[in-house]
């Protein structure tokens, strides 16, 4: 057995190793021999790659005699494939053939977009995050002018209550005072008639005509000088 044979006789297990989904195209220097497809990829099917001219990353290894790297579009075989050519020798350095692997890329490419929507949902969260913060900011300064208020509030309710008590207070004693007032006795003077012409012809109560007499009070007890301050008396 040849080193081509081997790796077509070792192809299969290859495969299995794969952490993905993986296809295999073995040539020889004129044609395709070998060809080992998951049933995930679609056409062209095995039987139509084998027998055909090697073309693509596999020609290309078979020309430079080196391994070739390169990327398959989705368009061939339904998923886009990471595809490694490898040139194989005989034990006397003659070219045989080549090897070609094709791994999918689909659960790379899933992974990626996943990785995108995490990162995009992380940045809406560091967003949500930055607004919540923004917004506890904002309602931390709100409450500290409703403290405010609310203390600014409380001080003139005590003024007003001071206030109101000094007003009571008032009150009360207002009532009182009336209470004093209508307590005590109701203290008149007596009506005492007289005529101004009938003092005047009285020599004892002349005095009572004096025109700087304010209150005149008919009183024999006491005289005209006494009672009297002013010199306008009749004397």
């Amino acid at each position: 057995m040849n080193n081509l044979d081997a790796v077509v006789a070792a192809a299969e297990i290859m495969q299995k190793l794969s952490i993905a989904d993986c296809q295999i195209v073995v040539s020889n220097v004129e044609k395709v021999i070998y060809v080992l497809q998951p049933v995930s990829f679609k056409a062209p099917s095995a039987e139509e790659i084998i027998g055909t001219k090697p073309r693509g990353l596999l020609a290309e290894c078979l020309e430079k005699k080196q391994v070739t790297r390169g990327i398959i579009p989705k368009s061939y075989f339904g998923v886009p494939l990471k595809n490694i050519a490898c040139p194989i020798f005989d034990d006397d350095g003659q070219l045989l053939g080549a090897c070609a692997c094709g791994f999918s890329m689909e659960t790379q490419e899933s992974l990626h977009s996943t990785a995108h929507a995490i990162a995009a949902t992380a940045e809406e969260i560091t967003a949500a995050t930055q607004e919540l913060g923004a917004t506890a900011s904002y309602l931390a300064q709100e409450l500290g002018k409703v403290r405010i208020g609310s203390e600014s509030v409380l001080t003139k309710i005590k003024k007003t209550d001071d206030i109101l008590k000094f007003i009571s207070d008032v009150a009360a004693n207002s009532n009182l005072l009336g209470l004093i007032a209508a307590a005590k006795p109701v203290i008149s003077l007596p009506e005492i008639p007289f005529s101004l012409s009938a003092v005047r012809k009285d020599p004892i109560c002349a005095w009572l005509a004096c025109p700087d007499i304010i209150i005149p009070i008919a009183c024999s007890a006491c005289s005209r000088e006494k009672c009297c301050p002013s010199s306008k008396c009749a004397k």
